[in-house]
């Protein structure tokens, strides 16, 4: 759990691309409210967002289709609203 309302996935983490973001990742984090998550995501466990409360807003850099890839067969736990290209 953390306090932070915004966090920005980076695309890269120790020179190596970020290509995934694993289950309960940002779980119970009550007080996150948006999250940008750059387009060199390619996937994302279940459950990412569960307890995720207040989250209102997923920057993803992506397009719509690449979303929509990567969601199947996911559950995000989350009803937040998903703006895509950076937006």
């Amino acid at each position: 759990t953390g306090k932070s309302k915004s966090v920005s996935v980076p695309e890269q983490l120790g020179g190596l691309t970020v290509t995934g973001i694993g289950e309960w990742a940002f779980a119970d984090c009550a007080s996150l409210e948006s999250i940008k998550i750059p387009s060199s995501v390619t996937g994302m466990g279940h459950y990412v967002f569960y307890g995720c409360d207040s989250l209102k807003t997923i920057h993803f850099g992506g397009t719509e289709a690449q979303w929509d890839k990567m969601q199947v067969d996911t559950t995000l736990g989350t009803d937040a609203e998903i703006l895509f290209g950076g937006k």
